[in-house]
């Protein structure tokens, strides 16, 4: 039977066998359909552009794979290229390893719960999950299920993420694996060649002096060269001199204006996405978020429906401008808008507000990011008092995430708890036993925080050693004891593997 016989018999087959109804597990095509296809307005970029560099990456992760490796972890700093280079590992899997199937999961936990039994069913099943950073949780689910896959159905697991969530994707790894299991790829920054290479492949029709100016103001970041370039090259007619002014017009004024039509106006409808922005990544039909839109933007209910309809979901790096030019004024300083929305949506999820405005990144400015939520957690931090201690521990809980994006604020929260009487340097014994404990959540915050700023360490060291002591006032409070015993040994230890690391970067 000739190859191409195979291949239409593959295919009819494909066609009429009864496929799992997967939400969250879903294929490239359904993943990247937004990236794929213009639509009205679309703010987001493309990802059916030329691409530049080598497959090599591609093909060593799928040569691991073949060997029988269960877990893979690439890195690369934003706008390296992640998302394009998921899929186009996905690609070349379908193309070169036809009996794999590759899935790419959505950050639903609930959703792929749901849908694990159904991995069973396939060959040798390849799970690709962007953004890892933002879910180890989901992470963590995912590498249970390959450890657990029978080895005659394989289940590898591909996680793309930033520099800074390695540690949280290794810790997630580490509860089904022995440390240190995984593959691991760093895409890098792209190159300076790569980058014009890309610009000229792009826009080859504009002129020679536009596509320097793109190339010094796009600096190592794929993201931005093709969302620029996308929307330079929509323009009928370009100015002597291109300023950072006319490209936001561009890639966010313009393509919003074309998707709003006549709904709204341009100011609400970017705080209406603003809202969308801070809480990302944001289910469909989200009644708290599209509610908060509303009432923030001034906008009807329907008219943040027809918005929802046209615009999302919106990429991180469209998320962040819009977030930067509905929070942040001219001079860089929060508007009041930018802080009545963090305090209203803090509320409701403050692990994706933390994710998403901790640090505000500047597309088209030199200025550094800036913290959004720092201040709002500071703000709640100095109306707590002894009195309220599970506002405290709530405060505490919600602000967990901030301990690796901004340790600093760690510090200061627990300095102002501590100066309210908030939470103490002596409980009573017997009270660190209690699992809600003030006095052990804000230790295990500051040991956490501590980790990812060596200049914290002195401040998380007296305090556990204040707990240490006070743990051994009484004969009852062992288990306590013990505890603490064991979380200073792992506190040192992960200090001292962070210490190492910084010093070989310093190194080199």
């Amino acid at each position: 039977m000739m190859e191409r016989d195979i291949r239409l018999l593959e295919a009819l087959r494909s066609r009429f066998t009864r496929q799992p109804k997967w939400q969250a597990l879903v294929d490239w095509q359904t993943y990247y359909e937004p990236f794929l296809q213009s639509r009205p307005g679309d703010t987001s970029i493309s990802h059916s552009g030329p691409l530049v560099g080598d497959e090599l990456r591609q093909g060593e992760i799928i040569d691991a794979i073949s060997a029988g490796k269960k877990l893979i972890a690439v890195s690369g700093f934003p706008g390296c290229g992640k998302s394009r280079f998921a899929l186009e590992l996905a690609r070349r899997i379908a193309r070169d390893q036809r009996t794999w199937e590759v899935r790419f999961v959505r950050h639903d936990e609930p959703a792929v719960r749901a849908e694990l039994r159904e991995l069973a069913t396939v060959n040798r099943l390849v799970l690709i999950v962007d953004d890892a950073h933002d879910c180890p949780q989901l992470v963590q689910l995912l590498t249970g299920a390959c450890s657990a896959a029978d080895p005659k159905t394989p289940i590898h697991l591909v996680c793309l993420m930033r520099p800074g969530g390695r540690t949280a994707v290794a810790s997630a790894f580490a509860t089904h694996f022995p440390v240190g299991t995984q593959m691991e790829v760093d895409l890098g920054r792209p190159s300076s060649k790569l980058v014009r290479e890309l610009i000229d492949k792009l826009i080859p029709e504009v002129s020679p002096h536009h596509r320097d100016t793109l190339r010094r103001l796009v600096g190592d970041s794929f993201f931005a060269t093709v969302l620029l370039c996308t929307g330079v090259a929509k323009q009928k007619k370009l100015p002597q001199t291109l300023s950072p002014k006319h490209l936001r017009d561009y890639i966010l004024y313009q393509p919003i204006t074309r998707a709003v039509g006549d709904v709204c106006v341009l100011e609400k409808a970017l705080r209406a996405l603003a809202v969308y922005a801070a809480s990302s990544p944001v289910r469909p039909g989200d009644v708290v978020i599209r509610e908060s839109a509303a009432a923030l933007s001034g906008l009807s209910l329907s008219a943040v429906d027809t918005l929802e309809q046209r615009m999302l979901p919106v990429p991180d790096r469209t998320s962040a401008l819009i977030l930067e030019e509905t929070c942040l004024d001219e001079h860089g300083k929060p508007t009041a808008f930018g802080q009545a929305m963090v305090r209203q949506l803090f509320e409701h999820d403050p692990n994706a507000v933390i994710r998403n405005c901790a640090g505000i990144e500047r597309l088209l400015s030199t200025l550094t990011d800036v913290d959004l939520v720092g201040p709002v957690v500071l703000e709640r931090a100095a109306s707590m008092h002894a009195q309220t201690p599970s506002v405290t521990l709530g405060l505490l809980e919600s602000s967990r995430a901030l301990a690796s994006r901004r340790p600093e604020v760690i510090f200061g929260l627990f300095q102002i708890l501590e100066e309210r009487g908030a939470v103490r340097r002596n409980p009573p014994a017997g009270e660190l036993d209690h699992l809600d404990n003030v006095e052990i959540h804000a230790q295990s915050l500051l040991l956490r925080a501590s980790t990812h700023r060596l200049s914290g360490v002195r401040l998380a060291m007296e305090y556990s050693r204040d707990l240490f002591i006070a743990s051994r006032a009484v004969p009852a409070s062992c288990g306590s004891h013990a505890r603490h015993s064991r979380a200073l040994l792992q506190f040192l230890d992960r200090v001292a593997r962070y210490a190492r690391r910084s010093g070989s970067r310093g190194a080199s």
